[in-house]
């Protein structure tokens, strides 16, 4: 009788220890900081900082069976792939750094109820790379993480003094930019990457001759 009741009370600490364990989920295969249960103050979080091109899909995988997730508006659209997988194509506008909170419908043995979890996006945009002005000469090399596209020119002393170069991507990848500077001065690379459906990111860099 005493060996009984010692396992049924090992049976119900094993019980309540799983369930004082945390929901789990992921982001592209990094951990998702759990932030707490709906109607219960949230806890701190430190999400993953996840890097994604605009207009680029995320994918959310849940330790738990899920019923629904959520995200706010403005940030995707949500498609779930079967119960623990779901993935969340970003709005193209979104092309800045922005923290993503993650509302869980969780169905599971362990873990049922609404859960929150955070992590942290940001988009990319493009990189200028060896940048130099010689001879009246800009030449640079651009990167873009997606398709788009890129407008550059050069800025001397707060005028445009150059013809303006547009370079198309149908992918990611980086070409070569040359422009002719007009007027001696300081001068500054100008490039705008628009991605479609978003509004153009610009990057102003000083030139040294």
């Amino acid at each position: 009788m005493l060996k009984g009741a010692a396992l049924l009370l090992a049976s119900l600490a094993i019980a309540t220890s799983a369930q004082a364990q945390t929901p789990e989920a992921w982001i592209d295969e990094r951990p998702l900081a759990f932030a707490g249960w709906e109607g219960a103050p949230a806890t701190a979080a430190q999400g993953p900082n996840v890097l994604v091109a605009p207009g680029g899909t995320l994918t959310l995988r849940f330790a738990d069976p899920t019923t629904t997730v959520d995200v706010p508006p403005g940030i995707g659209t949500l498609t779930q792939q079967d119960g623990h997988l779901w993935t969340l194509t970003l709005d193209p506008r979104r092309v800045a750094s922005f923290p993503l909170p993650v509302t869980a419908t969780l169905a599971g043995e362990v873990h049922a109820g609404v859960a929150q979890f955070f992590a942290s996006v940001a988009v990319q945009s493009h990189a200028v790379s060896d940048a130099n002005l010689r001879r009246g000469v800009v030449r640079a090399v651009v990167r873009v993480p997606a398709r788009g596209t890129i407008r550059a020119y050069v800025r001397v002393n707060g005028k445009r003094r150059s013809a303006a170069v547009t370079r198309t991507f149908s992918a990611a990848g980086e070409r070569r930019l040359r422009l002719t500077v007009r007027r001696p001065g300081t001068a500054w690379l100008v490039t705008q990457y628009t991605f479609p459906g978003a509004q153009p990111v610009e990057v102003s860099q000083r030139l040294k001759a």
